[in-house]
Parts: C-alpha cells; structure tokens; sequence
C-alpha cells in the first residue's frame, strides 16, 4: 500500500500541534479528571507524540507491498513457478470507541495509525473525558486542514454512551477499537 504523501504531512502536522499546546492539554485533563499535569505528559502527550514520529519515519516500510517467498519448510512440488505478495490496503470504515483515561495517548495514537492506513475514521468520545478528546480531535481537526487531508475522513460522535450504540448501530465498520469492560466489549462485538 502506498501511504499517501498528505498522510505523513497529517501527522507530522498534528505531532506539531500537540506539542505546542501541551499545557492546554495537560491542565484540560487534569480539570476534568484529576490527572496530574506530570502524568498526562509522560504517560500520554510523549508517548504519542513518539509514536507519530515512529509513524512518520516507517509507515512507508510497514505498509509496503512485500514479496513472499514460496520456499520454505512447507513448500511443496504445487508452489514451483508461483510467486506471491502480501498486499495491505486499508479496511475501509473504522470505529474508535475511545476510553477515558487515557485520552490522548491511546485515542491518539489508534486515531494516528487508523488514519495513515488510508481509512475513514469515526471517534466516540468517552464521555468521561469529552473536553479532553475534544481538544485532540481539535488538533487532529486542524492538522487535516493544514495538510490537505479531506474532512470526511474523520468524523465524530458526542461523547455519549447513546452516540455509542447509535453509530454503532446506523454504520456497518469494518474494524471496531474499544479499550474498556469485557461486557461492552461483548455488546459491542
């Protein structure tokens, strides 16, 4: 799969604007659930601002058509002649059900990788941390604006848990991302 170009500008863009704006971040998290400011950074806007550098640097060769070879322990006389390739594309519609305490490494970075996979990306707010969601999806919002990326590749429901079981319910996804009890993870499957 090739990773689009404006892609890459996406998140390179957001990774800039997170970390311009880590102290409207970190207090956001803390007035809404009492995370220490300390916390919020190091547990969450370092780690994701790494990962999109990680992304940055390698999407290309994760996401890359690759080659595979037929020899092996379990090539038989059938594969003689064969060649074969692994080829990714994106899954198309892709839910995140995003938990609340960690709002922005984990809802960033599956937003992140989501997004460089070429797919259309809904987001549910947990609706324990909608301001701080809120605010990253601002970012993330902004940074599409910048680089060029469509609107339309990410949309977001309110910070509800009716939102939750109307997008699930009005949509057919073909990937779901939820973090949370194994009893809605069930309701949701």
């Amino acid at each position: 799969m090739a990773v689009a170009a404006s892609d890459l500008a996406w998140v390179r863009r957001f990774r800039s604007l997170v970390a311009r704006n880590l102290d409207p971040l970190c207090a956001t998290a803390h007035e809404e659930l009492g995370k220490p400011g300390f916390e919020s950074l190091t547990a969450e806007l370092i780690p994701l601002m790494a990962a999109c550098r990680w992304t940055e640097k390698q999407a290309r060769r994760v996401l890359r058509d690759r080659r595979v070879s037929g020899a092996g322990p379990m090539a038989g006389m059938f594969q003689i002649g064969q060649r074969h390739r692994v080829v990714r594309a994106p899954l198309c519609d892709v839910a995140i059900i995003a938990t609340w305490n960690y709002p922005y490494q984990l809802l960033g970075v599956q937003l992140v990788h989501a997004m460089v996979g070429g797919n259309r990306v809904w987001v549910k707010p947990s609706e324990r941390s909608p301001r701080s969601q809120g605010m990253l999806l601002d970012l993330a919002e902004r940074a599409m604006d910048e680089a060029g990326v469509k609107r339309d590749r990410l949309t977001r429901a309110d910070a509800t848990r009716e939102a939750g079981e109307r997008l699930l319910a009005e949509r057919r996804f073909d990937h779901v991302v939820f973090t949370g009890y194994s009893e809605v993870g069930r309701a949701i499957a």
